[in-house]
């Protein structure tokens, strides 16, 4: 078969199988995704493609025609491209990628062993660029057996994963197509670049690793009585290992992680939101006014028996977040103080409530 030939069969092959694809890229980026979703592992997202025709052909052109044409073999393109249909998981953090993939392994079966990017460049320290790693999977046994999915149990399809950083490398990379031809210096810049990448990846997973040591820490303190930690702010004077604050504030004003893990500790409704609790220290930070850990823990401990009240008296506290909760309380514990805690109609609900209740 000459490879005008092999195109023409290829060409009918991808024509006739459109609707399998098609449904074949549904079914597996459905499956990818639960097996991601049961694992724990949060990803940034999660998309998938059908390769097209033209990238079949160019891919096959590139790899494979002049070793076949070389041996005189007999060849079909299809047999050669595994990744027709093919799945990309972007992860937040190296570390994420590497489970990510070792959890899907696990689940289905392997067609290749996997392209370990990380390994190639760990083992080449003077080498930077592309870091992810390639799998090509089908269904194990134990899937293809169903009958739901006996329709795919001969389809392989691949899927590449890699963080946020080397997705937004990889667009770049493509870009300098002519990089392969480049002058020293210019091929100095492109790897000079692709290293800042490297690390901006190990920076991001350091500073993942040291929030959760603070959060660990956090954890403990906050379940200390109050006279702990009011003794406790006292002699250290910047809690949590807190940063010095902006001038006009407190030293030992409370950072956003110890804050969170208050308000998880005094809410059980409460996952946790660093940026909500970001938010809140913002529009305290914005009105001058410093806030330690004993301000908010005595806050609480003042208002949720008020709030609790308020709950059930009320239809529209049963709408409120833990953290607009929270602001509920400070505002509570000192109205002057925390006057911008609340939106103007919530301080007007909350304050004619407890006019009606002669709370103040």
């Amino acid at each position: 078969m000459s490879y005008q030939e092999a195109k023409v069969t290829f060409h009918e092959y991808y024509s006739a199988s459109d609707s399998f694809l098609k449904s074949g890229e549904n079914f597996f980026r459905s499956l990818t995704e639960s097996i991601i979703a049961d694992s724990g592992v949060k990803v940034h997202h999660i998309n998938s493609r059908i390769k097209s025709r033209e990238s079949c052909l160019e891919k096959f052109d590139k790899k494979y025609r002049s070793k076949f044409e070389q041996d005189k073999c007999q060849y079909h393109i299809k047999d050669h491209i595994s990744d027709l249909i093919g799945i990309r998981i972007v992860c937040f953090y190296e570390q994420d990628v590497i489970e990510v993939a070792n959890t899907l392994e696990k689940t289905l079966e392997a067609v290749e062993k996997r392209k370990d990017r990380f390994a190639e460049r760990d083992a080449s320290p003077n080498e930077f660029g592309y870091r992810a790693i390639h799998l090509n999977l089908k269904l194990n046994s134990d899937r293809s057996s169903l009958v739901e999915y006996r329709r795919f149990k001969d389809a392989s399809f691949e899927v590449q994963i890699r963080t946020v950083i080397q997705d937004a490398w990889s667009v770049l990379d493509h870009k300098l197509q002519y990089k392969g031809h480049a002058s020293p210096q210019l091929k100095r810049s492109i790897n000079a670049l692709a290293a800042v990448f490297e690390q901006a990846d190990k920076n991001f997973l350091q500073i993942r690793d040291q929030v959760n040591v603070e959060q660990d820490k956090a954890k403990k303190k906050v379940t200390e009585p109050q006279n702990l930690i009011a003794a406790r702010e006292e002699s250290e004077n910047l809690p949590f290992d807190a940063p010095e604050v902006s001038e006009g504030n407190s030293t030992n004003a409370v950072d956003v992680i110890s804050l969170n893990e208050l308000v998880k500790v005094s809410f059980k409704e409460f996952s946790g939101s660093l940026s909500g609790a970001s938010r809140v220290l913002d529009d305290i930070e914005n009105q001058s006014v410093s806030l330690s850990l004993l301000d908010v823990s005595k806050a609480i401990t003042a208002g949720l028996p008020i709030l609790q009240e308020y709950q059930d008296k009320t239809d529209t506290f049963l709408s409120l977040s833990p953290l607009t909760k929270l602001r509920h309380c400070l505002y509570y514990s000192d109205k002057s103080r925390f006057k911008d805690a609340l939106f103007d109609h919530q301080k007007l609900n909350f304050d004619r409530w407890i006019e009606e209740k002669n709370l103040k």
